[in-house]
């Protein structure tokens, strides 16, 4: 677990248009028995308005923690399955994420908030905890990343607008690329993790917010299943399926 620590940061101002943050973490660790590990952390988030309308940013950083295997993935407990390999381990698991977003702020509808943006961030991780349903057929087996691959690319692309006072329609789309190392089959697409998914929101608000109608329509994109689950499911993936909201407060 963590005994301690310490950590920096610096904010860096260029007039209006740039600006920086910077923080420098180092954590120490050490579980019962073992030595202590020190592990440094850097994170830098940078933000550019080249006019008014536009905003670039770009966010970098690495991330340690130490798994709670059964905690993290209490699921495990519904399947009926023996449980294998490193299940009471507490794996120090660490990754970088990196990416960016750019925003353009559209001078249309009632409200300056009018705006589209798109989103792209990667998540590579250096350790981790796999949970692997496929390694054996009556377990569910647990064990440390060591060396092997595993990574997520988000890309995402919102837009948002209000036509007219109190009324907002907000669009989201997001498609993921996920990928993982898993013994005895190589690098495969993450299990039960969709590849797109998009969602339209619309709101209405009369005067005071006295009442406020709220309609989400999303549509879930399809996702690997399990090996032994192949049979249940067309190309071994689950169906694209929707899910329609509607609140009046």
């Amino acid at each position: 677990m963590a005994i301690g620590g310490f950590f920096g940061e610096y904010t860096y101002h260029a007039g209006d248009k740039f600006s920086a943050i910077v923080g420098l973490r180092e954590d120490f660790y050490k579980k019962s028995g073992s030595r202590i590990i020190g592990r440094f952390s850097p994170r830098v988030t940078l933000k550019y308005s080249p006019s008014e309308d536009i905003v670039l940013r770009a966010n970098g950083g690495r991330g340690v923690r130490y798994s709670t295997p059964l905690i993290d993935n209490i699921g495990v407990f519904s399947t009926g399955k023996a449980f294998a390999g490193a299940y009471n381990d507490h794996i120090l698991e660490d990754a970088w994420t990196f990416g960016g977003n750019l925003t353009y702020y559209i001078p249309v509808g009632e409200s300056t908030n009018s705006y589209v943006s798109f989103d792209y961030f990667r998540t590579q991780f250096v350790q981790q905890m796999v949970v692997d349903y496929e390694h054996y057929a009556n377990m569910i087996d647990f064990y440390a990343l060591d060396g092997n691959r595993s990574f997520t690319d988000n890309y995402q692309f919102d837009f948002s607008i209000d036509p007219f006072e109190r009324f907002n329609i907000t669009v989201t789309c997001r498609y993921t690329n996920a990928k993982i190392e898993l013994a005895g089959q190589g690098l495969v697409e993450k299990p039960m993790t969709s590849r797109f998914k998009g969602v339209l929101n619309m709101q209405y608000a009369t005067n005071l917010n006295k009442w406020i109608f709220d309609f989400t329509a999303s549509i879930n994109g399809s996702c690997r299943v399990y090996n032994f689950m192949e049979p249940l499911y067309e190309n071994g993936r689950t169906p694209v399926y929707p899910l329609l909201y509607a609140q009046v407060t």
